[in-house]
């Protein structure tokens, strides 16, 4: 299945919610067996995902992530690539004149015109050189040269995922409800509910709608505007209440737009009993002060440098043959997220047993090889030493040419039987323990799963 993660969203980003971001991220791809739809804000706002590509530990086994399939760039509207997305938003920031940062992702803010036109030329031509030159003038270690240094290791991310099919999901052909008919759909059933924040916070947003309509219509589809006019407002429950309503709306839309994503819901009934469910969630996670809403545009939320997964299990697991082949996304005719979880759960862990039996045969294999040239040669000797002349091997020369048969007779199986030598075969079984181990101590249901789809007492 195809899944999008709500807990990668850009405005997730204390400490706590990157952990559970990653967590939720390593969950889908290695326990339950799925691929992971990343949208081009979470490419470039998520912290979650930034700080592991900031981590030179998993720098490179994200991007294997996205080589073999299981990470996958959603296409929205006009732009193809990750990289059409960032060159147009460098030439709206360049010709701003505010302190504002292009992304989280890129450390670069729009007065800073040099390095965003150096960024642009080498987006459109690939042309790394230009940005080691800029890193190569500043001095090694400083923090200037950690700035540039994380944007080449950016840049040459986007790059690389702009040329792997596999990185790519195809854009959606027609897209049903845009954020404004979610937005109508919430009010509709929050308005139900009868409570007094909820009913004062779905007058702040009509508020917020009455001015964004009245500067610019254009203005009511991009939730940044929505917040914005929050943040000037009195920091009180009703307001986060209308932030975490925008929140939701703004990743329904972006889960309506990806093709071939396997949702959570079906019809307007599931809407609603899957709405409050993540309303709860999302407002239970406030009240324990693992969200914080009501941050403003200046205000940095701590967090932390730390990855809390292991990548390279996951590259491990998925290859780009077995995994694509055996998940590759397909639209979920009538079915849900939770309805098709178990059986996408069940097939997965098939697979990645196969795996590690497949691992642990070789072994065996290499180890009834040496034993058979052990016996066959002690036989040897023997039947020499019977029929012709009395002469025994010492232990060295014995060793020798049992290393010397082993290796000829094992090379010869590997090639014909397509295994790897038998210095990656034990290196799988230590990697395949160690694997199981993290596998289980990782944390569980940290991605988003109802558990009982008729649940609806969330109010």
């Amino acid at each position: 299945m195809l899944v999008y993660l709500f807990e990668l969203d850009s405005v997730r980003n204390s400490a706590e919610e990157i952990k559970i971001g990653q967590q939720a991220l390593f969950e889908e791809i290695v326990i339950n067996g799925n691929q992971v739809a990343i949208s081009f804000n979470q490419l470039t706002d998520s912290e979650s995902f930034l700080k592991m590509i900031e981590d030179e530990n998993t720098y490179q086994d994200i991007i294997s992530l996205f080589r073999c399939g299981a990470l996958k760039v959603s296409r929205y509207g006009k732009f193809r690539t990750a990289s059409q997305y960032i060159q147009n938003a460098i030439e709206k920031c360049v010709k701003e004149n505010n302190d504002a940062f292009l992304f989280s992702g890129l450390p670069v803010k729009c007065t800073d015109k040099e390095l965003l036109i150096e960024i642009k030329e080498t987006l459109v031509y690939a042309d790394l050189t230009r940005l080691e030159d800029m890193r190569d003038q500043c001095d090694a270690g400083s923090e200037e040269w950690k700035r540039i240094d994380y944007i080449w290791k950016y840049i040459r991310m986007i790059l690389i995922l702009s040329m792997e099919k596999l990185a790519m999901n195809p854009a959606k052909e027609t897209v049903r409800y845009s954020y404004m008919d979610y937005m109508e759909k919430i009010r509709v059933i929050c308005g139900e509910t009868g409570l007094d924040i909820m009913n004062r916070a779905l007058d702040i947003l009509s508020v917020c709608e009455e001015q964004l309509r009245a500067e610019d219509e254009t203005l009511l589809y991009n939730r940044t505007n929505w917040v914005t006019l929050m943040d000037k407002m009195d920091a009180e429950e009703s307001v986060f209440l209308s932030e975490a309503l925008v929140d939701l709306c703004y990743n329904y839309t972006i889960e309506e737009s990806i093709r071939d994503v396997s949702r959570h819901f079906k019809d307007e009934a599931g809407f609603r009993i899957d709405f409050f469910e993540r309303l709860k969630k999302y407002w239970e996670e406030y009240e324990k002060k693992i969200h914080f809403f009501h941050k403003g545009d200046g205000e940095k939320i701590p967090s932390t440098g730390k990855t809390h997964s292991f990548w390279d299990t996951a590259v491990r697991l998925i290859d780009d043959t077995g995994f694509v082949r055996g998940n590759e996304a397909e639209e979920q005719v009538g079915c849900t997220y939770e309805e098709e979880y178990e059986k996408r759960k069940f097939v997965w862990k098939k697979e990645r047993v196969r795996k590690l039996i497949k691992w642990f045969a070789t072994a065996v294999v290499y180890i009834f090889i040496f034993y058979a040239v052990e016996k066959g040669l002690d036989y040897l000797e023997g039947y020499v030493i019977e029929t012709t002349v009395n002469f025994r091997l010492n232990a060295i020369l014995s060793g020798l040419l049992d290393t010397i048969c082993f290796g000829v007779l094992g090379s010869w199986i590997s090639d014909k039987l397509q295994l790897v030598d038998v210095l990656q075969s034990f290196r799988n079984i230590a990697t395949g323990i160690q694997d199981i181990a993290r596998i289980r101590k990782s944390p569980k249901q940290m991605s988003y799963r109802r558990k009982d789809s008729s649940n609806d007492n969330m109010i």
